[in-house]
């Protein structure tokens, strides 16, 4: 059987910070750096974090637990946002 996951835009924006990133991210860091939450606090950001990152996590999951590694479809809307978070990241990265 073959498992597929529907990333949401948020999921997908989510997936290009932490590729753009190259490095392990807190929760807090996540949902701050989303930029979906301007004017959260340390508290807020953390928990939009964990909601944007928990369905990547129960894939990562499924997939040490010895099912088949999920396979992800990312909608049009998805592929827009990975595109421009890449673009912010290579922009700040060459400033």
């Amino acid at each position: 059987m073959n498992w597929r996951t529907l990333l949401q835009p948020r999921q997908a924006a989510v997936l290009a910070i932490l590729l753009a990133a190259d490095r392990e991210m807190t929760a807090l860091e996540i949902g701050r750096d989303s930029g979906l939450y301007q004017n959260g606090t340390p508290r807020t950001w953390a928990e939009l974090g964990s909601s944007l990152i928990r369905p990547l996590l129960i894939a990562g999951a499924a997939a040490k637990c010895g099912r088949k590694p999920l396979r992800f479809e990312i909608t049009e809307r998805g592929r827009i946002a990975i595109a421009l978070f890449k673009a912010i990241a290579n922009r700040k990265a060459s400033k």
